[in-house]
């Protein structure tokens, strides 16, 4: 699920099937694009690390983790005012398999929206607040669980 998830952010393409979507909604201060561009590049290096690592148990160490804070410290938290997210820099390595929620696709809507859509695979979703930090830390000023949707809906 993983590699599938990494796909559709880097290729921006879902399969066919039927799915039922958890719909998130990211407010932005006038910034969407920016915002959305940082998502995804967030989540395409936090989910490669955890790709290329998956069956190396001695490279899923600290090291590789610490690489992953100090580019997430570097080229993003540099810009975050807020010192509670900037502490919780540790959150970057709870995006594994092993999570409920998968990204399945986002688009940004004016300005100051995107538009996020998650594969749940599990109810009450765990790990929301990770993402949360994360969509916050890429510049979100609110982000809000919607209605579930179908991804037919979606075109």
């Amino acid at each position: 699920m993983l590699n599938d998830e990494l796909k559709r952010l880097v290729f921006d393409v879902t399969s066919p099937k039927e799915l039922n979507l958890l719909h998130v909604s990211v407010e932005c201060n006038g910034n969407a694009e920016l915002v959305f561009e940082r998502i995804k590049e967030c989540l395409v290096l936090i989910l490669s690390v955890e790709e290329i690592c998956e069956y190396h148990d001695q490279w899923r160490t600290e090291n590789s983790y610490e690489l992953l804070e100090t580019w997430f410290k570097t080229n993003l938290l540099c810009d975050v005012e807020d010192e509670q997210l900037c502490s919780q820099v540790g959150k970057v390595r709870y995006f594994h398999e092993e999570r409920d929620w998968f990204w399945w696709t986002g688009h940004v809507r004016g300005n100051d929206y995107i538009d996020v859509y998650l594969q749940v695979v599990g109810w009450p979703i765990s790990g929301f607040d990770d993402l949360r930090w994360l969509l916050l830390c890429c510049g979100a000023t609110e982000v809000e669980q919607q209605d579930a949707v179908s991804s037919n809906e979606l075109g």
